[in-house]
């Protein structure tokens, strides 16, 4: 039996490859045929791109399948899954294209196998001692052509909860791990819900790059368990694909506030501490110069009166002599 699908294989390579020669040969030796030649390339060209193109039936089945496909897995860390891509769609796409490749995407990117916890055979994805960052969306494709993938399956997987510490004041930055749901469902939703109630909900908006839900100037009332769902409003499927536990700490003090930042704009800051320096620095020359101007303009002001009243030594007196210098003179 696998002799004979190797064997079937091999024809097909060898067929596409000597129909492959054929439009070649069309091309260099009907370039100058006329109306007939140019006929004929148009038909062998029709026909190698119909390879390339899924057939109505095919399309159907999966349209079919993705729209009924309900998979969902809430675990912790540790455990053990199994994502099963060998479904109707899957069969029906290898069955058109029997050279096709199977893909896995995690997230919007091109899974990493990991050898040591990951098994991957045909469309079996199976992964033990699972860990947070394992949570998300994980969509099964069918690469039937070059760059032309079809998704025959979607799964969503939560691993445990993600935890935020952030004070009060700041802002709460996290990620749905949605957007390929989105993509396969136009008329799905983005739910953010915070202690089983709704806090925020956003329609199909797509970007090239995932991004975080931005949460501003957070108070304790944002504190609890955060859970994302994606809700396909077509045929009421919802997937949950991630889940945060959120502590809200006291606001930080001038200090903290002034280190965070620092660290988050290391060089913002270091321009701030050198203007700082350079300031403070300024400011001590002016305060030198300023007294040695004054100390100047005394001396001169004292050499003045030595020579006006023919005063060849000034003697420093204490506050006692100077009291009873005046009194003497009162008397």
């Amino acid at each position: 039996m696998k002799y004979l699908q190797r064997r079937k294989q091999e024809l097909q390579v060898i067929n596409s490859f000597n129909i492959l020669m054929l439009t070649v040969l069309f091309q260099v030796n009907c370039s100058t045929a006329g109306p007939l030649g140019n006929s004929l390339i148009a038909k062998v060209r029709q026909q190698t791109s119909s390879w390339t193109e899924i057939s109505a039936e095919t399309m159907k089945v999966v349209e079919n399948e993705l729209r009924t496909i309900h998979l969902q897995f809430d675990k912790f860390d540790g455990d053990f899954v199994e994502f099963n891509c060998d479904n109707s769609a899957y069969k029906m796409m290898v069955s058109q294209f029997p050279n096709a490749a199977l893909k896995w995407r995690h997230n919007g990117h091109i899974l990493s196998i990991k050898p040591s916890r990951m098994v991957y055979n045909m469309g079996l994805l199976a992964m033990q001692n699972l860990e947070i960052n394992d949570g998300g969306t994980y969509t099964c494709a069918v690469e039937y052509a070059p760059n032309k993938q079809m998704p025959v399956a979607v799964f969503s997987l939560i691993v445990g909860a993600k935890i935020i510490e952030i004070a009060e004041g700041n802002s709460l930055h996290i990620a749905c791990d949605g957007d390929d749901l989105l993509q396969l469902f136009p008329n799905s939703v983005q739910i953010w819900k915070l202690k089983e109630k709704l806090v925020s909900v956003k329609y199909r908006k797509l970007s090239k790059k995932p991004k975080q839900d931005l949460f501003k100037n957070v108070s304790g009332k944002y504190g609890g368990t955060w859970l994302c769902v994606i809700f396909d409003n077509s045929t009421k499927r919802f997937w949950k694909t991630a889940r945060y536990n959120v502590t809200i700490l006291p606001p930080p003090s001038a200090i903290e506030v002034a280190y965070a930042y620092a660290v988050e704009n290391k060089i913002r800051a270091g321009l701030i501490v050198a203007g700082v320096l350079l300031f403070l620095f300024a400011a001590v020359q002016t305060f030198i110069s300023r007294a040695e101007k004054r100390d100047n303009e005394m001396e001169r002001e004292l050499e003045y009166i030595k020579k006006q009243f023919g005063i060849h030594q000034v003697v420093e007196t204490t506050p006692k002599e100077e009291q009873q210098f005046l009194a003497m003179n009162e008397n």
